[in-house]
């Protein structure tokens, strides 16, 4: 049999059953918050690095050009080299079901039965893959969905047409989706390279080394040494990538984004803090004449505190055995939803025992500590306080300046005037469901008003460059020859070329930095529009000078505006003096130079192999007004549209001039790829904002449930004088829907202060440079809908079950 003080536990649970399930259900969603994040993080890190070492990726790749065997086997003998392997890459365009043309990928590979770096498992199909068939990454033959055998059509960059069949499909965990990339990925043999027009030897060099393989500048160092071999060869080097030593090549954007959804968790898990204080100080304020009993018999208060904490540590238990399983199921969806994107498999159903001990840990220690105050408060109480309470503790009205505020208000109805004094009678307790509500509302409208800005600076980013279509060349050829071309084409109203050339940033003679992308636009460019946050842009008559962007800075902060930059291109280091800084969202490192010093530094004079575009819809025959050209905005599916056909024609017109084009994109592609992976941040966030509003919605619910408990008698007064259920009814409701319209315009005033800081946050982990900061509007409309069909949820349980109360059950209550 239980002793008498833990009878009275389990009894205070059972009888206030609508109180016990509140408050459960409220940690349950913050501990199951915490829990999610922390398995789906457990367990992604576990899984994608696994993953992603099964493969052998490589350490570095060096763009060269005919890599023959016999040289492979001499660079493999490299000091410091454990293996090299040689690809090729080819890239088509394939038709989809529409009828539209979509980038294809193909990677060359000499004997698929030996490859030892970047390996590809086999999942249905041919193995190794025979004449004219292809193997497509699993994730490209989920999106085309093509059957086994059945033929395709692709286009190569001489525009002549090819059929193809689907030999199988293949997984391979380092080939970017096509939701980030913009391009389907699939592999052939070197014979079916041959009928694409791919008659040359490989030229990729793929290596790993045999010591030290998490040292970058290990690697750039073996790499040098590689690329020296290669120039003694004579081959020419076309480029370089060493990515992150040991790391997915999503793995920082996967942890920065459930750290910053861990922090929400972790939130989620205090506001429902707020409703364990109000619950225990409704408890003591309900149970105090029991408390002056007990003490008169005998009772401590640190036995009367150790019975009121064990209600909340059982609460806390409860809450447990609820959030663990569902968190589990949680991290499961979660996982499988991030290795769907990133293309990667995670295991089945599991709750990690580490994720188990911290949701444990917090289950248990967070509401003690949150009903550590209020227990302790109400347990002080002496013996004759206690016996003479009425229980109706200190919630009174008339005495505070919000009180006597209220009492100005005379013309309006009585149990509108009700529901407003009553709101304010436990100003504690309404503090502290304002609080909740309020945090829920400012991180709800902060939510959005993130994903407002990322799309802003995905805007800010596609206005930055002023250009339609892009396309790149198998080589260089003439910048005059390759404008001319493109402004005989109807609708192209400019034309410009620039160049582009891998540079390495050198710290010191022997210390080698990050990779910088130099880029050169033509003097007086009009397709750049930069935004200066220091220094100058270039001039004309600028030569060894260079304009870097916020990206580099972040990666190398040593450098400055004024300062000096040496850049290593083609084995030989450059000095260069820093004139200005920009900000250049959605980019990587890049530094800007004029195009004449560029051209003396990569020996190739008024060449390039890059053409940026901008097209004129009305001269094109796209449409035939000018006025709907004026109206459209960036990324509009109109624009989409004329720029897709100008692309093609473009494409065409080239191709009747003699002249390969190897890539076309226009700026609405990069729109839509950017976007999607920007939203699928966006998802998480909403996610994570949508416990939040639960747990608010719950402490509003306990909060309404509370207030009306501790008024049944008032409630039993007004049926005793004529007050109708509907009545009834309406002061309890509008009593919630006060509270919930009060957090939302406090909410919404906290939400610009902090939205800003969560979108700048949000930039700089995931795009480098704070977000363009905008407040949405729609998200604070969409709040106040969502808050008050809370609050009228919320109140209605509570105002029903008051309702139903007789007379006689009212008067009678204690």
């Amino acid at each position: 049999m239980l002793p008498p003080r833990w009878r009275k536990v389990t009894r205070d649970l059972w009888h206030y059953k609508m109180r016990t399930v509140l408050v459960v259900l409220s940690i349950a969603v913050g501990v199951m918050g915490v829990g999610m994040i922390a398995g789906a993080r457990i367990t992604l890190g576990r899984d994608m690095t696994a993953a992603y070492q099964s493969t052998s990726p490589f350490h570095g790749v060096i763009y060269t050009e005919n890599l023959d065997p016999a040289l492979l086997r001499s660079l493999a003998r490299t000091s410091g080299i454990a293996q090299t392997e040689a690809r090729g890459f080819v890239n088509v365009r394939i038709q989809s079901a529409s009828g539209g043309w979509e980038n294809l990928q193909l990677e060359v590979i000499d004997d698929f039965n030996a490859i030892r770096i970047n390996k590809i498992f086999p999942i249905a199909g041919a193995w190794p893959p025979a004449k004219q068939q292809v193997l497509l990454e699993r994730a490209s033959a989920a999106e085309l969905n093509i059957p086994l055998g059945d033929t395709f059509t692709v286009q190569t960059r001489s525009a002549e047409l090819h059929t193809l069949i689907i030999g199988g499909v293949v997984h391979d965990i380092n080939q970017t989706p096509k939701t980030f990339s913009g391009e389907y990925k699939g592999y052939i043999i070197r014979e079916t390279a041959k009928t694409l027009g791919f008659d040359r030897e490989l030229d990729v060099l793929y290596f790993t080394v045999s010591e030290r393989p998490l040292e970058r500048d290990y690697i750039l160092d073996r790499l040098d040494a590689l690329k020296a071999k290669l120039e003694r060869s004579g081959r020419a080097i076309n480029g370089r990538f060493v990515p992150e030593p040991g790391k997915h090549w999503a793995d920082d954007e996967v942890t920065s984004m459930l750290y910053l959804l861990s922090a929400l968790g972790f939130l989620s898990l205090f506001l429902s803090g707020f409703l364990v204080v109000n619950t225990m100080s409704s408890l003591l304020t309900q149970q105090v004449q029991q408390i002056g009993i007990m003490k008169t018999v005998g009772a401590r208060m640190r036995q009367l505190a150790g019975v009121y904490l064990g209600t909340v540590v059982i609460y806390g238990g409860l809450s447990l055995l609820v959030a663990a399983p569902v968190g589990a199921l949680g991290a499961l969806g979660l996982t499988r939803y991030i290795a769907s994107l990133l293309n990667f498999d995670v295991g089945g159903f599991e709750i990690p025992p580490q994720a188990l001990l911290q949701e444990a840990a917090i289950a248990l220690l967070t509401p003690v500590l949150a009903a550590l105050y209020p227990v302790i408060a109400g347990t002080r109480i002496t013996a004759r306080e206690a016996i003479s309470s009425y229980g109706l503790g200190k919630g009174q009205f008339g005495r505070s300046f919000i009180d006597l505020l209220l009492r100005r208000i005379q013309h309006l109805p009585r149990p509108t005037m009700l529901s407003l004094r009553n709101t304010f009678r436990r100003k504690g307790r309404l503090a502290l469901v304002l609080t909740t509500l309020t945090l829920a509302s400012a991180i709800f409208i902060s939510v959005l008003s993130v994903q407002a800005s990322l799309l802003r600076t995905l805007d800010d980013a596609l206005r930055y460059w002023k250009y339609d279509v892009r396309l790149n060349f198998t080589r260089s050829y003439r910048v005059e020859q390759l404008q001319q071309i493109a402004l005989e084409t109807p609708g192209v109203l400019r034309a410009e070329g620039w160049g582009f050339a891998d540079t390495v940033r050198m710290r010191t003679p022997d210390e080698q930095g990050n990779d910088v992308l130099m880029i050169a636009p033509p003097e007086n460019t009009q397709m750049i529009d930069p935004i200066l946050l220091e220094g100058r842009w270039l001039l004309p008559e600028d030569t060894q000078a260079v304009v870097m962007n916020t990206d580099l800075l972040s990666d190398e902060p040593d450098l400055r505006v004024g300062g000096m930059i040496t850049l290593r291109f083609d084995g030989r280091d450059s000095e260069w003096r820093i004139v200005g800084l920009i900000k250049q969202p959605l980019s990587g490192r890049f530094v800007y130079v004029n195009y004449p010093t560029f051209g003396r530094t990569v020996h190739q004079v008024d060449k390039v192999n890059n053409l940026r575009v901008t097209i004129d819809p009305l001269a094109a025959g796209l449409v035939a007004d000018a006025a709907a050209v004026a109206e459209l905005q960036v990324g509009d599916a109109q624009s989409a549209a004329w720029q897709t056909e100008m692309a093609k024609r473009l494409e065409e017109r080239f191709k009747e001039a003699g002249i390969e084009v190897s890539f076309v994109r226009t700026t609405a592609q990069e729109r839509i790829e950017t976007e999607n992976s920007l939203n699928i941040l966006v998802v998480f966030l909403l996610i994570m904002a949508a416990l939040l509003a639960v747990v608010g919605g719950l402490g509003l619910m306990g909060t309404m449930s509370i207030n009306v408990l501790e008024r049944t008698r008032e409630v039993g007064v007004m049926r005793a004088i004529g007050a109708s259920n509907g009545s009834v009814l309406r002061i309890v409701i509008s009593e919630g829907l006060l509270i919930g319209t009060l957090s939302w315009l406090v909410g919404g005033l906290l939400s610009l202060p902090l939205g800003k800081v969560l979108s700048d946050q949000v930039g700089n982990l995931f795009l480098g440079a704070p977000a363009s900061y905008t407040f949405s509007v729609w998200g604070a409309i969409l709040w106040l809908l969502l808050v008050l069909l809370l609050a009228t949820l919320a109140s209605f349980l509570p105002a029903w079950n008051a309702a139903r109360l007789t007379v006689r059950d009212t008067l009678a209550y204690q």
